[in-house]
């Protein structure tokens, strides 16, 4: 029996009779407004969950459905197109990634004359971008007076181009997406019948008032019933529209009174109906990751207390109902007599249904999870997870989903056989896989090799004592292990670095001298540098196979980075690249690629980032000494969080020289390049050396600075500057105790120290904050649409799930007059503590925590004001380890009560049970461009301390 139709709601069934004996529909839906929690909960009950899909397209039997023929060439012509149009990169890059819609139009229209498919495909381009800003996410999602305002403007451009008085002129100063719709419609004016002319600009008119009501609704407190909802599609969806443009693909030109029959009217219903039903069910995965509930699988889930399995049961009974509707509809249309015209009648329908059917299928081509078609499994994500992990299950991926498998599998399956560990423990089963756990697996040369600091290395292999093929090697073979263990890796290129190192021992064999100064020294590398055969992802899932994002450049594959250059030429073995957060800007490190990245000394904290990998690999010595990167901390938090050192320069002292980045051209606040090592004499032998090879002749912005031997301060008496807390976030216990015990090593050997008050790093902390998102995003969501993928969670939280308004010149212009004006009070300051210093000098330097908290767990950090007031001032920093977390001494204190939001969130993240073994570091600082300071005063703290 079919379930009964209500007319009047828009033909949403009161009960589906095939469910009804599962489950009991509610008396009264809900109407009281719905709160943030009870929008968590309805969100969690999908969390996790794997929806069975069956064939959509059999649920329409006898409906024809393809693909037009010329689609590639078409859609080579719509990339030359959307290079004219006016529309933000971001946003092209955006909808190509999401899904080709030149495809879709080659779904709906299959049979068009090619030369028409390139208008309608342009037109359905045309209402995604418009459609997309109004939409949740978009630019005008919460500006209701700024919706109002784009829907006159486009309700006018409709009027000027269908309207009685053609003009084709768009007005000054109308947004880009209204002044890219004007040609649209001129050509679709001087191409259709005036009848369909009408028509289309009355449809017109009501889709775009439909969205402005939508949007209304969306934004009252309540949610809709699946019945509003779905009438308020049927008044809004672009669907008919489209179907309107089928007189364009056929040439043909529907008499009115044929279109304004009662049967023609409600196929025309019906199939805007069922395209609606199919596209809420095929979009649900992609409304969920973004927190969007308006869709009428949810809200049958919400109203009505279904299951998501009952909801999608419901979903497909009407899309039954609506097909036997539409089937019937059509048998009512009435025959003309005219065979021509009843012909074209009759094709008319069938590109009505194409609409519909052609929904379902065009998804099958661009998200080959759903192919064959169904069933198949849908994922829907958890983006709460609080131990993120990479699910291996091919047949319930998305595209980018199984590309990014691919990647991950190439980068396993280079890990030699022999190198393979027969099981990973889980991080409770083992947290600390350093030191004695990992040695079961090296032989006991390769343990003495990777136990020694690079100078250590190079002091033997220089002298012939260590071959750099055994050195390498062993180097290998304990990345491998690490990588295994805590997702360190990005690229893997033994192979290479092998064959280099045999190189070099031939060399020195022929030559009885070292190549250079870092002879057969293994340096690991940050995903950001580009090296010659190997890809550069930077974490995004669509900048594989490109180079940043591009393709065809010529650079891919071939292209070194400037520093990369310059550590061959000194001798240095490249064998690996490291994992990094997309966008490289949290200091926790994932994508979607290879995962989540952990701390070997306690997997169940985090290795910090942006830096991250570098930070596990270096921890679990599976490298001497790598280079990472540094913009607001991404050096000193994983070099802290894993016990190393790491050392962030100033800019303009190391070469950055063709690295790739975000938001390149960002100049407030810039990116430098630095080292991470276990020993401060590593830090000092790789930028000595680096400095040897001038860099400032090869990369513009590197300073004429050739390194200059600091000072002997052994004997001298010193003054240090002590930060313990900056008052906004509390440090952790075993981060203030890793202060007091500098303190005490500090006086222990004769210097001094005095509280550091300078001008607020609240004031500090907000400009770096606004620094970085200065272009609203775009740079970072660009690249994330290159492939579709989600964005994590880390990086959501700075960049939200799409991008937002850019800042103008004159606010970025505001902003650097206010950090330089910060930067002279901070340096008068310092300078002022001469009247405080027993030497008579101002301090020599001064230490501060590098984060409030001595690691990360994950998605819990959430405040860098420690570490980016550094990078504000753009001041020379190292990292010092100090101690590592114990529960016994760093206990929680219950009864603190938190400062702000931020407070809260940091301190109630800190367990002692799980932070147990974790490494706690602070941070020395010295005055810009004092590289070689700061190092002598890691070091002699370091001596202080007893490292």
């Amino acid at each position: 029996m079919a379930p009964d139709i209500d007319r009047v709601t828009g033909g949403l069934p009161v009960q589906s009779s095939k469910v009804a004996s599962n489950y009991t529909v509610k008396s009264s839906p809900k109407i009281e407004p719905i709160s943030e929690s009870e929008k968590r909960e309805l969100l969690s009950r999908l969390e996790g969950k794997k929806l069975l899909v069956p064939d959509l397209i059999s649920l329409l039997p006898g409906w024809r459905y393809g693909l037009h023929p010329d689609v590639d060439s078409v859609n080579e012509e719509l990339d030359e197109w959307l290079k004219t149009v006016k529309v933000e990169e971001v946003k092209k890059i955006k909808h190509r990634a999401r899904g080709n819609y030149t495809w879709l139009t080659a779904t709906y229209y299959s049979d068009a004359p090619k030369e028409k498919l390139l208008l309608l495909s342009q037109f359905l381009y045309w209402i995604f971008f418009w459609d997309d800003e109004i939409d949740t996410g978009g630019e005008l999602t919460q500006d209701r007076q700024g919706t109002i305002k784009c829907c006159e403007e486009t309700n006018q451009c409709v009027e000027d181009c269908l309207g009685p008085n053609p003009n084709f002129t768009p007005p000054p100063g109308s947004r880009p997406t209204v002044e890219m719709f004007y040609p649209i419609l001129a050509e679709f004016r001087q191409s259709m019948g005036a009848v369909s002319i009408e028509r289309l600009r009355k449809e017109l008119h009501d889709y775009i008032n439909g969205v402005s009501r939508e949007q209304f609704v969306r934004q009252k407190e309540t949610l809709p019933t699946p019945a509003e909802l779905f009438k308020m599609r049927c008044d809004d969806v672009g669907v008919i529209p489209s179907i309107t443009q089928n007189e364009y693909a056929m040439d043909f030109e529907l008499p009115q009174w044929i279109h304004e029959h009662e049967a023609m009217q409600e196929v025309i219903k019906e199939v805007t109906r069922l395209t609606i039903l199919i596209n809420d069910i095929l979009s649900l995965q992609k409304e969920f990751r973004v927190g969007q509930l308006e869709n009428m699988v949810i809200l049958y889930m919400y109203h009505e207390g279904l299951t998501l399995e009952e909801s999608l049961d419901v979903m497909l009974d009407l899309i039954r109902e609506h097909y036997d509707l539409c089937t019937a509809a059509e048998q009512r249309v009435p025959k003309t007599g005219d065979a021509k015209l009843d012909a074209d009648v009759q094709t008319y329908i069938v590109g009505c249904r194409d609409l519909a059917i052609g929904t379902a299928y065009w998804r099958t081509i661009v998200t080959p999870t759903i192919q064959e078609i169904f069933p198949k499994v849908i994922t829907v994500l958890n983006p709460h997870d609080s131990n993120p992990t990479i699910q291996d299950q091919t047949e319930n991926m998305s595209l980018w989903e199984q590309e990014a498998k691919t990647k991950r599998d190439s980068v396993n399956a280079l890990i030699p056989e022999a190198w393979r560990l027969p099981s990973v423990p889980s991080s409770t089963e083992q947290k600390d896989v350093t030191d004695g756990y990992i040695r079961q697996f090296l032989t006991s040369k390769e343990f003495d090799i990777t136990e020694t600091d690079a100078c250590g290395i190079v002091l033997r292999t220089a002298s012939g004592e260590w071959k750099a093929y055994e050195v390498a090697k062993a180097f290998c073979h304990r990345a491998a292990l690490a990588h295994q263990l805590t997702n360190c890796l990005h690229e893997i290129f033994f192979d290479a670095a092998l064959a280099e190192a045999q190189a070099q021992d031939d060399y020195f064999a022929t030559h009885k001298k070292p190549i250079g100064p870092l002879h057969g020294l293994p340096v690991s590398l940050k995903d950001q540098f580009h090296v010659k055969g190997v890809e550069t992802t930077m974490g995004y899932v669509g900048w594989m196979g490109t180079f940043e994002g591009h393709r065809g450049t010529g650079k891919e594959l071939v292209f070194e980075s400037e520093l990369v250059r310059e550590l061959r030429s000194l001798g240095a073995i490249l064998y690996c690249k490291t994992a990094v957060p997309h966008t490289l800007m949290a200091g926790e490190t994932v994508n979607n690629i290879i995962g989540y990245t952990w701390s070997p000394k306690n997997r169940l904290l985090s290795a910090g980032g942006s830096s991250g990998g570098e930070g596990a690999l270096i921890g679990l010595k599976g490298s001497p000494v790598g280079f990472g990167t540094d913009i607001g901390g991404s050096i000193r938090i994983p070099a802290a969080f894993n016990g190393l050192y790491g050392l962030r320069p100033s800019a303009g002292r190391l070469p950055y020289e063709g690295m790739a980045n975000s938001m390149d051209g960002q100049n407030s606040i810039l990116s430098v390049v630095g080292p991470l090592a276990t020993s401060v004499g590593s830090l000092k032998l790789l930028v000595k050396s680096l400095l040897s090879q001038e860099p400032w002749l090869y990369d513009p912005l590197v300073l004429e600075l050739p390194w200059k031997n600091a000072p002997d301060l052994s004997g001298t008496p010193l003054t240090f500057g002590i930060l313990k807390d900056d008052g906004v976030v509390k440090p952790h216990p075993p981060v203030a105790r890793a202060v007091d015990m500098v303190i005490k090593a500090i006086k222990r050997a004769g210097h001094k120290v005095i509280e550091w008050n300078p001008p607020s790093h609240t004031q500090g902390t907000r400009l770096a904050n606004e620094v970085y998102v200065l272009d609203g995003g775009h740079d970072v969501h660009a690249a994330f649409g290159l492939s579709g993928e989600i964005v994590a969670d880390q990086i959501a939280s700075m960049y939200g799930k799409a991008p937002f308004a850019e800042k103008s010149a004159s606010h970025i212009a505001a902003i650097n007059i206010e950090k330089r004006n910060y930067q002279k009070k901070y340096l008068e300051y310092w300078n002022s503590t001469s009247e405080l210093t027993a030497t008579g000098r101002p301090v020599d330097g001064f230490i501060m925590p590098v984060a409030a908290i001595a690691a990360a767990r994950p998605k819990l950090y959430n405040y860098y004001g420690y570490s980016n007031i550094i990078n504000l001032l753009d001041y020379a920093a190292c990292t010092l380890p100090v101690t590592t977390v114990d529960k016994d001494l760093d206990r929680f204190e219950a009864n603190y009560e938190p400062r702000n939001k931020l407070d809260e969130i940091a301190w109630k993240s800190y367990d002692p049970e799980i932070y147990d073994g974790a490494h706690v570091g602070v941070q020395v600082v010295a005055r810009r461009l004092q590289e070689e300071k700061v190092l002598a005063l890691t070091e002699i703290l370091a001596g202080a301390l007893q490292l």
